[in-house]
């Protein structure tokens, strides 16, 4: 029988002892957790940052607006097929 590691974690309400295993599977998901919460905000940031530079540029603005009908065009079926 293979003897169960241990390890003390602090929580909220103090500390705990849990198994190693547990232990690893918990920081694990704190890390991806951190990993998920950094993209989504620096994917909020550039959708701001864009949304400024089309705010401020109506060349940009223009572009943006031709880019969203040519998209449009694509998903309607020609009348003459």
């Amino acid at each position: 029988m293979h003897p169960i590691l241990m390890r003390t974690v602090v929580t909220r309400r103090g500390y705990r002892v849990i198994p190693q295993c547990r232990a690893c599977y918990a920081a694990v998901s704190c890390t991806i957790a951190l990993i998920t919460r950094l993209e989504e905000t620096a994917s909020t940031r550039s959708l701001l940052n864009n949304a400024k530079l089309t705010d401020e540029n109506q060349t940009l603005f223009r572009l943006k607006e031709l880019e969203s009908l040519e998209k449009i065009c694509e998903k309607i079926k020609p009348a003459n097929r």
